[in-house]
């Protein structure tokens, strides 16, 4: 009986004439990237029975990137009451079912699928191209077997690496026979309706917009720096993997590179006197790339008035650089160098005096500083990570190193006993400028 069925279902794709309505529906779900999946599916047949097969033409916009793609979901072999459906396949089955006897049949090899055999008239382009066609029959023994009113004939993807929406449209393949019924009829067949700016028999795949990383919200740096320890500071992103950092020379004509790595700072070192310097970050992960966040203002590199590159006067320069260039060691105290006091080479560390009514410039503050960082060498005088005077590095391990010097081997400490000797030589000392003269310091540091 079920040879007999078979051959029956394979004749009616060829036997078009008029029978029960049904209608051919397509569901797509929302976008994953850059793929919509869709369901095929019919509803309203008359009863469990009436329609035996169904031949189906898929096309998506020749005008756009949209391919369909990975066919699934579909009911392979015969229908019965746990597995219902469309499972005979008329265009593959010659070629990957071979029925042993007349009770079994092997559904098993992954090729027999629904699609029409490529080379056969009107077959389509197949999977992964904008056209493809769908043959589907069913087989079964007894009315209780047979598929349901409505179902799912298949499953596939949308798939657009532009993610421009697009048309997904379907027609009756009449060449196979479009949707047959039972008592060799065709069906009056109903396709999608349109509309969304579909046409009718399609629907509208939509993809929605592209998944985005937001910039950094700020980018944060002085708008002048006398030292050329330039803090660049940016805002975190939540989903990203890395940042690069970019400086402009020329207020944003032209951009180099000068960080990428993880981190939300760069300590940027600046040595063209009077350059000015504007910076931007943008976000990274492994699939997106931000926009840029741009600084609004440039930073004039202004170089200390105590060292200078290349000035012979300056005999302390590398040292300087060593020390991380530490405008405490600088003469100024202002706009321009916020930790100078003029008096850091005479044991001022922390750039204050003790206050009324003996304003020592040299006190238990600087003594706390040296004894905080004693022994420590050029590598490990790093820089305070807070953000203070004036948008500056503070850098309290460099400014207890009084004698700009280091120990020298083998241990090469950069704060030793020569900054002890000093802090003590000038301990309780003020200012230059006080009345009293048995105590003042000279200032204009460094000499």
């Amino acid at each position: 009986m079920k040879k007999v069925l078979l051959v029956v279902a394979l004749l009616l794709l060829a036997t078009p004439v008029f029978a029960a309505d049904v209608t051919v529906t397509a569901t797509p779900a929302s976008a994953a990237g850059d793929l919509v999946q869709v369901t095929v599916g019919y509803t309203g047949a008359a009863t469990a029975d009436a329609i035996r097969a169904f031949a189906l033409s898929l096309t998506t916009d020749l005008d756009s990137n949209a391919v369909m793609s990975n066919i699934r979901g579909f009911k392979v072999g015969e229908s019965n009451a746990i597995s219902k459906g469309y499972g005979i396949f008329p265009a593959k089955f010659r070629q990957y079912i071979q029925v042993q006897n007349p009770t079994t049949a092997d559904w098993s090899d992954p090729n027999y699928t629904p699609l029409a055999e490529w080379g056969d008239a009107n077959a389509g382009w197949g999977i992964n191209t904008k056209w493809m066609v769908v043959e589907l029959g069913t087989l079964y023994q007894g009315d209780a077997n047979a598929p349901g009113t409505s179902g799912t004939l298949f499953v596939f993807d949308v798939n657009n690496p532009n993610r421009a929406d697009c048309n997904l449209c379907i027609a009756l393949d009449q060449i196979r026979g479009g949707v047959v019924k039972k008592d060799a009829n065709a069906a009056t067949v109903t396709l999608p309706p349109g509309g969304s700016g579909a046409p009718p028999g399609c629907i509208r795949i939509v993809y929605g917009p592209p998944p985005t990383l937001a910039a950094p919200a700020q980018i944060i740096y002085p708008r002048w720096d006398p030292d050329s320890n330039v803090p660049v500071y940016w805002s975190q992103v939540a989903t990203a993997t890395s940042y690069e950092l970019e400086r402009s020379a020329n207020s944003g004509s032209t951009w180099a590179n000068v960080y990428t790595g993880t981190a939300t700072f760069k300590a940027e070192r600046l040595e063209t006197q009077g350059a000015n310097y504007r910076y931007r970050v943008r976000a990274k992960n492994a699939t997106l790339t931000s926009d840029y966040r741009t600084g609004t203002v440039d930073c004039n590199a202004y170089l200390s008035r105590c060292y200078r590159n290349g000035v012979t006067s300056d005999p302390n320069w590398a040292n300087w650089l060593s020390a991380g260039r530490p405008d405490c060691w600088c003469k100024a105290s202002g706009a321009q160098e916020p930790n100078g006091s003029g008096y850091q080479c005479d044991g001022d560390a922390d750039g204050a005096t003790s206050g009324a009514p003996f304003n020592y410039r040299v006190f238990t503050g600087d003594l706390t500083i040296l004894s905080t960082h004693y022994k420590k060498t050029a590598a490990q005088m790093t820089a305070d990570p807070n953000v203070n005077l004036a948008g500056k590095l503070k850098i309290h391990a460099a400014c207890a190193d009084i004698d700009h010097k280091s120990s020298g081997a083998p241990f090469n400490y950069r704060i030793f006993t020569g900054d002890l000797n000093i802090v003590s030589a000038n301990y309780k000392k003020i200012n230059s400028s006080a009345v009293t003269a048995t105590n003042r310091l000279p200032g204009n540091c460094p000499r």
